[in-house]
């Protein structure tokens, strides 16, 4: 059985996610729509409050993936652009997360999930979610 996927919308704001070991989880809020959940194959890289998956998408790549590596003037040969492309994205701007520095974001070779965050995940993955009026 299927359980619906989390709308915060007439929750407020998301401030802050947590593992059930107290650590932060890395989250960015868009303003309106419902969770999302990004995933690597290390574990999560952080949740999103957004509209749409593409919205969502656009948010991980912007505020939550790690700095990746700026690009050579030139590349040697296709197989290097190609390799280049896979392994990151352009940020759409400067990102509003204080922790990241580059207009480059770097993506987890071995695959990145985004889903949405249902209350079954949210048990799943072991996160706690606490929204601005609760």
């Amino acid at each position: 059985m299927s359980i619906k996927q989390i709308d915060p919308q007439m929750l407020s704001s998301l401030v802050s996610v947590k593992t059930e070991f107290g650590h932060d989880v890395p989250f960015w809020d868009d303003g309106i729509g419902p969770a999302w959940v990004m995933c690597d194959s290390m574990g999560i890289v952080g949740v999103i409050i957004a509209q749409t998956w593409e919205t969502a998408y656009d948010c991980a790549i912007d505020e939550l993936l790690p700095d990746g590596e700026i690009p050579p003037l030139d590349f040697a040969d296709d197989h290097e652009a190609v390799c280049w492309d896979e392994a990151n994205s352009w940020r759409s701007g400067t990102p509003s997360n204080p922790a990241l520095k580059s207009p480059v974001a770097a993506h987890d070779l071995n695959g990145e999930t985004l889903e949405p965050l249902t209350v079954e995940l949210v048990k799943k993955l072991g996160i706690k979610l606490k929204f601005s009026n609760l």
